[in-house]
C-alpha cells in the first residue's frame, strides 16, 4: 500500500471552487431527514436476520424465543423435530 502525503490546499482556489461549485448542496443537506428505522426496529430486524442465519445453517431456532430471550432473558430451546 502507497502511503500518500496530505497537502493543504491553496487559498486562493477558493474562488475559483465556490464558481463551479452547486449551490444547491447546502439546500440538499437542510432537507435531509432522520430514518425512520428507529433502533427497536433495526434489534429487530437483526434478530429476524440471526435467526433465519441460524436456520440456514440447520438450527431450528424460532423468532419468537430468539426475541423473548434477547430482550427479557428467557431461555429459549431448541425444537427438535420428530423423525
Amino acid at each position: 500500500m502507497t502511503e500518500l502525503e496530505f497537502e493543504i490546499l491553496p487559498i486562493s482556489l477558493l474562488a475559483d471552487y465556490l464558481k463551479i461549485v452547486d449551490n444547491s448542496i447546502q439546500t440538499h443537506f437542510d432537507n435531509l431527514t432522520d430514518s425512520e428505522l428507529s433502533a427497536g426496529t433495526f434489534s429487530f430486524y437483526t434478530s429476524v436476520s440471526a435467526v433465519f442465519s441460524s436456520k440456514i445453517e440447520g438450527e431450528n431456532i424460532e423468532l419468537d424465543s430468539f426475541i423473548k430471550h434477547k430482550k427479557w432473558d428467557v431461555k429459549f430451546f431448541l425444537i427438535i423435530p420428530k423423525r
